[in-house]
């Protein structure tokens, strides 16, 4: 795809009505539920965001800057939430 150029990806995910539990709606491997950003555009933006401003991120993307910074608050959390914590040496 050329830079520069837009996509957008339509995908009307099945739901299925089950009788036991009643209707569930299909996962989609590459996003969160309710999300508008694919995760391999979020890690992307989220690279960027290392090197430049949100701002300057937000416009090799076409995307709003509170979108990247909501994208690397979201990229903080999970990292901290999959931190292992070290325990603490014994200074015996």
């Amino acid at each position: 795809m050329p830079r520069g150029a837009s996509m957008v990806l339509e995908y009307r995910p099945r739901r299925r009505r089950r009788p036991r539990c009643g209707v569930h709606m299909e996962a989609l491997p590459w996003t969160e539920p309710w999300s508008g950003v694919t995760w391999a555009l979020a890690g992307a933006v989220v690279a960027l965001a290392r090197d430049l401003s949100w701002q300057e991120t937000a416009h090799s993307y076409g995307i709003n800057w509170k979108s990247v910074a909501c994208l690397q608050r979201t990229a903080v959390g999970h990292g901290l939430a999959e931190r292992r914590q070290q325990p603490l040496p014994d200074w015996r």
